[in-house]
């Protein structure tokens, strides 16, 4: 019937249905999803773009990764992460949620045991993870300064004209770097400008602006060059960029005083949504719950609204001087499953009547019939 199904041989046993945990990455750049077997196997990966709509950006990522996948699957896990982790631990029903250093961490050296050090440059965000005997102990992220992400890159391919993915290659042609002596995104413009006016060729430029991504991603987080330890690992979605990847490696070789080889993982853009699989999978298999995910189905036909908070009993609402509370609302059908923003009395008062009353028309349809 034009489906495609999976069945998989074990000890001379054929299982009729394949059991997978999925990984959700929702950031403000891209929303990934990552979704490994019972052997943490990585299966399928979707990388698509958020575009500020999380919602939407869930709804899109489900429908790639069903397409994928057979339809024999049986999902016993759901994880989350990301800046908009939370939101979407309330849309999906996840069974869990961690943050990007959990999640990176668990990913990295499930694929690299030995690994030490952990550089993740992101489009909007960036991290160092140090390991010590296959645990992070310590970590630092960078969620405030565009200068040593992915952003700062995307802005200069932008106004160069020269797509984001070509960008590393035309940085490796350059005989040399531009030292662009500016540690903020936003006065990169001038910099660049001031290059063109005197009549840099456009590779010398790029290779300036990826070792101006480097220095700032190392200056940022405070990363001190003489006491990182190897292996290290560079993953995020400017690993993919050559001219970042050596630039980073020189500058790291000569704070060393020694050759740097950075290992950049399979699937290095969306390690955080595989770490998700990894750790709902290993959470599962210590509990053995069924999983809270809402289905495919429940996910693609949700809602959102915004609302005004009526809880006349908040206190809040006896002061003239006080806003109102605006609340996100989560509707299936037109039934409130989860409200964002709201506080716990908002919660009591009004999601558990709109449970009771959703009840009492299931009650009363079934009476009827």
């Amino acid at each position: 019937n034009g489906e495609t199904k999976v069945f998989s041989n074990q000890s001379g046993q054929w299982k009729h249905a394949m059991n997978v945990f999925l990984g959700f990455d929702i950031g403000s750049v891209s929303t990934n999803v990552a979704v490994i077997d019972e052997h943490q196997h990585v299966i399928e990966t979707v990388y698509t773009y958020t575009r500020g709509r999380v919602l939407d950006a869930i709804k899109t990522s489900l429908r790639e990764i069903q397409e994928k996948l057979p339809s024999n699957i049986n999902i016993l896990g759901v994880g989350v992460t990301g800046s908009s982790g939370e939101l979407a631990k309330k849309i999906l029903g996840a069974d869990v949620y961690k943050t990007e250093i959990y999640s990176h961490a668990a990913a990295t050296i499930h694929q690299i045991p030995e690994v030490r050090t952990i550089l993740e440059i992101g489009g909007q965000d960036s991290k160092v993870i140090y390991v010590n005997n296959k645990i992070p102990e310590k970590s630092k992220m960078n969620e405030w300064c565009g200068a040593g992400t992915g952003a700062m890159l995307d802005a200069q391919a932008y106004r160069l004209g020269i797509p984001i993915q070509e960008f590393g290659d035309y940085a490796l042609k350059a005989t040399k770097s531009i030292d662009f002596r500016t540690r903020c995104g936003v006065f990169m413009d001038s910099c660049m400008i001031d290059a063109q006016a005197k009549g840099y060729p456009i590779e010398v430029i790029v290779s300036g602006l990826c070792k101006a991504c480097a220095h700032n991603f190392v200056g940022t987080l405070g990363i001190n060059r003489k006491t990182l330890e190897f292996p290290i690992a560079f993953q995020g979605g400017v690993a993919a960029n050559k001219g970042v990847k050596k630039e980073l490696e020189d500058y790291i070789s000569k704070g060393k005083g020694e050759k740097c080889e950075l290992i950049v993982p399979i699937c290095h853009d969306v390690m955080g949504a595989i770490g998700m699989s990894l750790i709902v999978h290993k959470l599962y298999a210590k509990r053995q719950q069924p999983t809270n995910f809402r289905g495919v189905e429940d996910v693609l036909n949700i809602t959102s609204e915004i609302a005004e908070c009526q809880y006349d009993k908040c206190p809040k609402n006896k002061k003239e001087d006080e806003t109102i509370c605006d609340i996100v609302l989560l509707k299936i059908n037109n039934e409130t499953i989860a409200s964002i923003g709201a506080c716990p009395e908002y919660e009591a008062e009004f999601i558990n009547d709109d449970a009771s009353e959703s009840e009492e028309r299931r009650i009363a349809g079934e009476s009827a019939a």
